[in-house]
């Protein structure tokens, strides 16, 4: 995103600023798969445990029933955005046999029959395991994910992972 480049003073300077999102790059941007493959990298390691037993290994220590961790399949996958990149996560959730259900505001936004389509951001959060937040970021979407919103939270284990930018969560309702 760009939302943090100061455009005043790239005016100022007549320095061009390029975004991945306009017209002639479209194409390109849908080819990209980073995000969402890092985004189930994440999850992986948040689910199965894995950094906690890196470490205990790295120390000489394993002890294999304090880091069994949870399969992904049949886990409820809750996706905030269904645009290019929540549409790459449901897919890869559908592979992983992850129950699949988003959130837009959009609401001509269509899935493939796998994949249900939530009325509100309380019910994808009621039920869901794991949410993921795919959002671009204006004024109007600051800190929506709110404690709220995490009061909703309904199943365990729960996970939040953020793949757009920091401010659209009040850290303070998830810590």
């Amino acid at each position: 995103g760009i939302d943090m480049v100061d455009k005043e003073f790239c005016d100022e300077q007549n320095i061009k600023i390029i975004s991945l999102r306009e017209h002639e790059f479209k194409s390109t941007l849908e080819s990209f798969s980073s995000t969402s493959e890092i985004f189930f990298w994440h999850l992986l390691s948040l689910v199965r445990n894995c950094q906690k037993a890196s470490e205990a290994v790295s120390f000489g220590n394993w002890n294999r029933n304090k880091f069994i961790g949870h399969n992904l399949r049949n886990l409820n996958l809750g996706i905030v955005g269904f645009g290019r990149l929540g549409k790459q996560i449901s897919c890869l959730g559908n592979s992983l046999g992850m129950n699949v259900r988003f959130y837009d505001i959009d609401k001509t936004k269509k899935p493939n029959d796998s994949i249900t389509r939530c009325n509100s951001l309380e019910e994808l959060f009621s039920k869901s395991n794991v949410i993921s937040i795919n959002v671009s970021v204006d004024k109007s979407n600051q800190k929506f994910i709110n404690s709220d919103l995490i009061r909703e939270v309904k199943l365990k284990p729960f996970y939040i992972i953020n793949t757009s930018r920091g401010s659209v969560i009040d850290e303070t309702a998830i810590i």
